[in-house]
């Protein structure tokens, strides 16, 4: 049930279904060759980006021109416009292109990872700020407003809001939530990012489609009140961004959604086939194991099995104390394969006093040698009664024993 609810709030693939998908398809060849074109002007611009200062005209110009390139196209809501002063924005997450929607709704900021590529980090203004001092320290210093995205994952932003992370948010600072939405044109109405999308792939299908709409909504500000926890501040600002945008702030983190990746990925990779005929083999090979060692846990031999590929290596590893495991009960072992270990190859019992069936210590030395002694001497009983035990079971001839 938990599942469901998580993945409800992703899209969970990528091309729409029926009438839509036809329309894509149609598409497709235009769509190739927008994202060729649009492919060598985003690495001239990006290249534009390494030589032009942060503050130039010129910079804005080419983000202008970049984004039009992308076919990004930013809405301000009419009734939720920035007011000019330099603040800490904390919006939720729809795509990889957020901070560049942002960046044409108002002059600011972003921060990221650390690891992004630098050349993506000038274009697109990021700064890696490992601390909530150095977000307030940015905003004394630069002037300019700076995002956050403490949902840490993107989301449809359809259905639900996850948990913000407390990560780098200062509690002296007033901050204004920022309600972003994204859309696709009816040409091609594919999903800005899935459940399992790399930022690469969605930043392809930028370049495919022929237009994104974002619609960018600056709320009323908030300040933490004085006594109020972090996290309750933080609850209070998603909760404005989620009744703006219609939909829930739900009980999950960008932690719950990596490990449900990492379940999707699972089962939708590919197994290796198994070749025919490894199973029965190992069956076979562990009821001769068994039959040896019956008091031996089936699952143990198994396990072992797997890896030596060898009754005779398996044995001597369960014997040798190489594989350790916990001796089933008699009961159990005689309701098991070995039940009839103790018999000859006509059913009669074994003759009294053929198997030394006592293998455990008289008494416990004092010194190591003598507990190695001892040790060796358990292991040779051990031997010699598995020995007794496959020859009889096995009704062999083995001269100087019963012939």
């Amino acid at each position: 049930m938990a599942n469901s609810e998580l993945k409800s709030l992703f899209h969970l693939k990528r091309l729409p279904s029926g009438l839509p998908l036809l329309l894509c398809l149609l598409y497709t060849p235009l769509g190739l060759c927008l994202l060729v074109v649009r492919f060598f002007i985003s690495a001239q611009a990006l290249l534009a980006f390494t030589v032009l200062h942060s503050d130039s005209p010129l910079r804005s110009f080419v983000v202008r021109v970049m984004s039009a390139v992308l076919g990004v196209v930013v809405r301000t809501d009419p009734d939720h416009r920035p007011d000019g002063r330099p603040r800490l924005l904390l919006a939720n997450s729809v795509s990889c292109l957020d901070p560049l929607a942002l960046q044409l709704a108002t002059s600011c900021d972003s921060g990221c990872a650390a690891g992004t590529w630098s050349v993506v980090q000038y274009a697109l203004r990021q700064r890696v700020l490992a601390s909530p001092e150095a977000v307030q320290q940015f905003l004394a210093a630069e002037g300019r407003s700076l995002l956050l995205q403490p949902e840490g994952a993107n989301t449809s932003g359809r259905a639900g809001l996850l948990k913000f992370s407390p990560q780098n948010v200062p509690t002296t600072l007033e901050v204004q939530p920022v309600a972003i939405r994204a859309q696709r044109l009816p040409l091609a109405d594919v999903s800005v990012s899935t459940l399992t999308s790399s930022a690469l792939s969605d930043l392809l299908y930028f370049l495919f489609v022929p237009g994104t709409l974002f619609t960018v909504s600056f709320l009323k500000p908030i300040k933490m009140e004085e006594g109020e926890a972090i996290a309750e501040f933080l609850e209070r600002v998603r909760l404005a961004i989620a009744l703006h945008l219609k939909i829930t702030p739900t009980k999950f983190s960008a932690g719950d959604k990596a490990e449900l990746v990492k379940r999707e990925t699972f089962v939708a990779a590919p197994r290796p086939p198994r070749p025919a005929g490894v199973g029965a083999e190992l069956q076979r090979m562990a009821g001769q194991v068994k039959e040896v060692l019956p008091r031996v846990p089936l699952a143990t031999i198994m396990t072992d099995l797997k890896r030596t590929r060898s009754v005779d290596q398996t044995i001597a590893n369960l014997l040798e104390g190489v594989v350790r495991y916990v001796p089933e009960p008699a009961a159990a072992a005689a309701a098991g394969p070995a039940a009839g270990a103790a018999e000859g190859p006509a059913g009669a019992p074994l003759r009294p006093g053929a198997t030394d069936l006592h293998t455990g210590a008289d008494t416990f030395s004092r010194t190591s040698a003598g507990r190695q002694l001892s040790f060796e001497e358990r292991k040779r009983r051990l031997l010699e009664n598995a020995r007794r035990r496959y020859i009889e079971r096995h009704g062999l001839k083995v001269p100087g024993y019963n012939c």
